[in-house]
């Protein structure tokens, strides 16, 4: 009759290091941190996934991001887009500092421009649909 033995990590992720051959990154606490790390660290450029900036005078139409959520980020912060963080509410304060245009939106999810003439406000990538503050927004102007 097999007995269960009790690990102390059992279930956990626990301090897991990079194993590449010079690597210098600190241990990271969840296995997924190490293996994001793995994806945009070590791998070749040709396999990493690229997110191109979309405004036509911005340098990172040239020099793309590999991680969407740093995207994401460039977009809340340098372009001023109305896209909110997760978990986050904002007052209508912030909205009034924000570029919203009356003619497109940006999926939350995959970060595609949504032209509303032609889908509306569902993302045709990934039906993923405008949040109703934003899209009143919209609406409004």
């Amino acid at each position: 009759m097999a007995s269960f033995i009790s690990f102390p990590f059992a279930g956990r992720d626990y301090p897991v290091c990079c194993l590449h051959p010079g690597c210098t990154a600190r241990p990271f606490r969840r296995r997924a941190d190490l293996d994001r790390h793995y994806k945009h660290r070590h791998a070749p450029d040709a396999l990493k996934e690229s997110f191109n900036c979309d405004y036509l005078r911005c340098t990172r139409r040239l020099e793309p991001f590999h991680r969407l959520d740093h995207f994401r980020d460039h977009l809340r912060e340098y372009h001023k887009e109305d896209i909110e963080k997760r978990g986050g509410s904002h007052d209508d304060r912030w909205l009034v500092d924000r570029h919203v245009s009356t003619s497109w939106w940006r999926c939350p999810k995959c970060l595609k421009r949504v032209h509303i003439d032609r889908s509306g406000y569902e993302c045709p990538n990934c039906r993923t649909s405008c949040q109703p503050r934003r899209k009143e927004v919209r609406q409004r102007d």
